[in-house]
């Protein structure tokens, strides 16, 4: 069930040039200052890509692939442009330096790869094989799938409906709702919801997507029309919410489902599909972004997501993660496991728990941080485990996070299962852990348990006991009607 592709030599030779080059961004630094910003992103994206010079095969949806567009997108992008000076040294100064010289990155920025060195080591090098297999012991029932795909895209839809409805949108107000709320002070106000237990159930219908998807695929035989036109409109039903509320990430994750799936069920024409599927989230992404400002002029609104790609303070950034390791204990106490615990009550939701502690530390590094009572900027795995326990929680929770991820993806791919069991149970309770907790927070992983338990539920109702299939399949086979 786990796909594997081999590990070209061209793969290595590009790796090894990426090498070269942070070698000369580190000799440029000593007379460049400035430049000391790209040398730790290259350095960072070479130690997550260094695993490859010696793999021979890899699966491309692996957990590691996701620590590698983590540390890309977060990490990698957003030095490199500090160093050029793209966009602007002003929109840099603002967002990112803060005033500071560029000494004032060095120890944060070794602590930060030192944390993705721990990481890897964590994932590769600390035995995680699993010894036993484990049964399933149940079957999908077709019939049964069927009407609990339809019933996962209604409640999907009805979600929607309320969470819109809740949030006072309407035609006029469609892909606005991420709009900066001026009167909330987001780190000290405990009454306002987001109405993340709809934004959680309107995600089922990415099960039923997923499932649907799986149980077709895995025939071996090409899809009909009717069964794309069918996977296409549930898969349209997924992006509405995240379409409504102007949440990005959320739509990208969606992509990426899909394609993963396409990936496990063995597709032909791989390149061509992935490279439609790529085009359309990009499409979706810049309507989206462009409809978040009213009466914005388009091309000013392309130039913004470059920019907000690019510095959006999420992922182990190296200015954030120095801004937060350079005020910890001053300005920001260590936390001691606070900020990871107080993640075990984030599914209740506020209306049944009145007075719930804030969840996310985010708003309060920026308001200590960034001066922004309005958004919060999440630490990051290794910042927050700096934040939590110094260096000793930066070595020994990377190399945990490390081994558990790699641990949470030989277990899944070690049962033993039909593909549309095992598969969406990984693609859509896990693919997202590896991104939340370097992005995020260590403790947002725990969401990730609660996706896996609705989808558990949620299989459970779509699939019979082995033996009670292997009965209904021999009276299916002997004409006797059940």
């Amino acid at each position: 069930m786990k796909r594997e592709v081999e590990i070209g030599s061209l793969t290595r030779v590009i790796i090894l040039i990426i090498g070269v080059i942070c070698a000369l961004a580190w000799f440029s630094a000593a007379t460049t200052p400035n430049n000391f910003h790209a040398a730790i992103g290259l350095t960072s994206l070479v130690v997550v890509l260094a695993p490859f010079l010696v793999l021979r095969r890899y699966d491309l949806f692996s957990p590691w692939s996701i620590v590698i567009l983590g540390v890309v997108s977060g990490c990698a992008n957003p030095a490199i442009a500090t160093s050029f000076g793209w966009p602007d040294m002003e929109e840099i100064e603002r967002h990112s330096v803060l005033g500071q010289e560029p000494s004032y990155f060095i120890y944060p920025g070794l602590i930060l790869i030192l944390g993705l060195i721990c990481l890897a080591l964590g994932y590769f090098t600390i035995p995680s094989t699993i010894r036993y297999r484990y049964s399933v012991g149940r079957r999908i029932a077709p019939s049964r799938l069927y009407l609990a795909v339809f019933a996962l895209v209604f409640v999907s839809v009805a979600a929607t409906g309320a969470f819109v409805k809740f949030t006072g949108g309407g035609s006029d107000r469609i892909s606005q709702k991420r709009t900066t709320i001026r009167t909330i002070d987001v780190s000290s106000d405990k009454d306002f919801s987001q109405y993340g237990y709809l934004r959680t159930i309107s995600t089922v219908a990415s099960i039923g997507f997923l499932v649907l998807f799986a149980h077709w695929g895995s025939t071996g035989r090409k899809l009909s029309i009717y069964q794309v036109l069918i996977l296409l409109g549930i898969f349209l039903s997924c992006c509405v919410l995240p379409f409504y509320a102007s949440t990005r990430a959320p739509l990208i994750w969606i992509f990426l489902s899909a394609m993963g799936m396409m990936y496990y069920t063995n597709q032909k024409g791989l390149l061509p599909k992935f490279t439609i599927l790529f085009g359309a989230a990009l499409t979706l992404i810049i309507i989206v972004t462009v409809l978040r400002t009213p009466n914005a002029e388009i091309g000013d609104e392309l130039n913004n997501m470059g920019k907000h790609l690019v510095f959006n303070r999420n992922g182990p950034e190296l200015a954030k993660t120095a801004h937060i390791i350079n005020n910890v204990p001053e300005k920001l106490s260590f936390q001691y496991g606070k900020t990871i615990a107080v993640w075990l009550i984030a599914p209740i939701p506020r209306e049944l728990l009145p007075g719930k502690p804030l969840i996310h530390y985010g708003p309060i590094i920026g308001r200590v941080i960034y001066g922004n009572n309005v958004s919060g900027v999440p630490p990051g795995l290794i910042a927050e485990m700096y934040l939590n326990f110094h260096i000793p929680g930066v070595i020994f929770g990377c190399l945990f996070f490390g081994w558990m991820i790699r641990k949470i993806y030989e277990l899944i791919f070690s049962i033993e299962g039909e593909m549309a069991i095992v598969v969406p149970m990984y693609l859509f309770a896990f693919l997202q852990l590896p991104y939340k907790a370097l992005a995020n927070s260590f403790g947002s992983g725990i969401l990730c348990f609660v996706d896996l338990v609705m989808l558990g539920v949620i299989v459970y109702l779509f699939t019979v006991a082995k033996d009670q299939y292997q009965v209904n399949q021999n009276r299916h086979d002997s004409g006797v009607g059940y």
